[in-house]
């Protein structure tokens, strides 16, 4: 039987795991859609988004390039989904943290496991910074997980409508 301790870190790997996943999802999809704003031609946006992926664009510069495509190119679907890169910004904070921290746990939790799972949380400490050292994360309710859930679900709904909408406008 896991006791409390066992039960924290299996959500903790279960959650980091999942969200690591989908964010790999959504990094791919705006690949796909930067491609589609530059490379009409369908083969061509296959050997582009190579490239992308090959020169190693950060998730930072892809979202920075998304930010600013919408901005000049689309101005719509920016009035359309105006919290998409503030949506992006906060799960691609949360995934760095699952990515880099290490899974640091309260003191008074280590000597006692009666605490209830449903309890303990996750997030990032202030000032974060993943190369320099591993970070307890210990300030963001469980409940908090499923908000972000529906967050990365929303993001990829709106992800998918924008690069079907970039794809729609070499169809004209």
């Amino acid at each position: 039987m896991l006791n409390q301790f066992d039960k924290h870190y299996q959500a903790h790997i279960l959650y980091g795991g999942e969200l690591i996943f989908n964010m790999a999802k959504i990094e791919n999809q705006i690949t796909w859609i930067i491609t589609a704003h530059f490379c009409s031609d369908e083969n061509k946006r296959i050997d582009c988004a190579a490239l992308i992926a090959e020169i190693a664009f950060s998730f930072e510069t892809k979202k920075k390039t998304l930010a600013s495509l919408l901005k000049k190119s689309y101005p719509s679907l920016l009035k359309k989904y105006p919290t998409l890169i503030l949506s992006l910004t906060e799960l691609q904070e949360e995934r760095n943290i699952f990515a880099h921290a290490e899974l640091v746990y309260p003191k008074e939790l280590m000597t006692t496991f009666d605490y209830k799972v449903d309890k303990l949380h996750f997030t990032k400490a202030k000032k974060f910074n993943a190369k320099k050292h591993a970070v307890p994360l210990i300030a963001k309710k469980v409940d908090t997980l499923n908000e972000n859930k529906s967050k990365i679900l929303g993001t990829s709904m709106a992800l998918s409508d924008i690069y079907k909408y970039v794809l729609g406008e070499y169809q004209k």
